[in-house]
């Protein structure tokens, strides 16, 4: 899943109104509103897994916006945040930074009733994100619970999440995930992910199938073995295999039974 080369260009400044709460203002030419759980290659559960989730524009795909400003309070448990920014997302020109005028919305409030739960939930209201579809708006509802376990000495992840678009034209959509990673020993990992989605763009516009509304389902599990680490990086080698389900109506366009195995390589710097 390519994504712009100035993935985040931010700063943040928070002012303490109190011995444990806080105020804070995030500004960013490319940043993250408050919108949806942590992207999903910087949580655990989902970052060892190399292919980008097919919820990614029901959850988190806002994580690279060209302008946005946050205003946020915290508490030990609570944060509350709202955000303006631009709307529409980055182009196929990964070089650039497209920064347009603040027309979008959004708010959360996260939980975190100890140091191992993480919940949140959150709006938006995005303006035209889609270039070929400048017309359309999008109101996008998110909720996720993320929760850490130790498992034998090694640390657990997993995170649910639901995510719902709601077009100004068209139908809404909904996708759920549920993705899990165990660090099994110092140098392996083994994850897992499930999700259920929503598509109605898998044809192209002239289509009878355009605008159809299909249920997608994946499944992945992988491991990822990091070898040996120098001072400078670590080298890790992986494999992550996938079983798909989908109507038979998309049987004679993605197959009957189609399955997908990927080996990897990826240096930590």
């Amino acid at each position: 899943h390519p994504h712009n080369l100035v993935m985040e260009l931010a700063s943040s400044y928070s002012v303490p109104v109190s011995d444990k709460n806080a105020v804070f203002v995030y500004a960013g030419i490319v940043g993250e509103p408050a919108i949806g759980p942590t992207a999903f290659m910087h949580r655990l559960s989902g970052s060892d897994n190399p292919e980008a989730p097919i919820s990614h524009h029901w959850l988190d795909s806002t994580h690279i916006t060209n302008g946005v400003v946050t205003i946020g309070y915290t508490t030990p448990d609570w944060k509350f945040e709202g955000s303006t920014f631009h709307g529409r997302e980055p182009d196929q020109y990964r070089y650039r930074m497209e920064l347009g005028a603040l027309d979008s919305y959004s708010g959360r409030i996260t939980f975190n009733p100890n140091s191992d739960v993480s919940m949140q939930a959150s709006a938006a209201r995005i303006h035209s994100p889609e270039t070929l579809e400048p017309n359309v708006n999008l109101d996008r509802i998110t909720t996720s619970i993320t929760f850490n376990k130790m498992i034998d000495g090694g640390l657990s992840q997993t995170t649910l999440a639901f995510g719902r678009n709601i077009p100004n034209r068209g139908i809404a959509t909904n996708a759920y995930l549920i993705e899990s990673s165990w660090v099994w020993s110092a140098n392996n990992t083994v994850f897992l992910r499930a999700e259920k989605v929503d598509k109605n763009e898998l044809f192209y516009p002239e289509d009878a199938l355009a605008e159809n509304n299909f249920n997608i389902k994946k499944v992945s599990l992988g491991a990822v073995h990091d070898f040996k680490s120098t001072n400078d990086y670590t080298l890790g080698l992986g494999v992550v295999g996938s079983l798909y389900s989908f109507p038979n109506a998309l049987d004679n366009f993605y197959g009957n039974d189609p399955k997908s195995l990927m080996f990897f390589m990826r240096v930590k710097l």
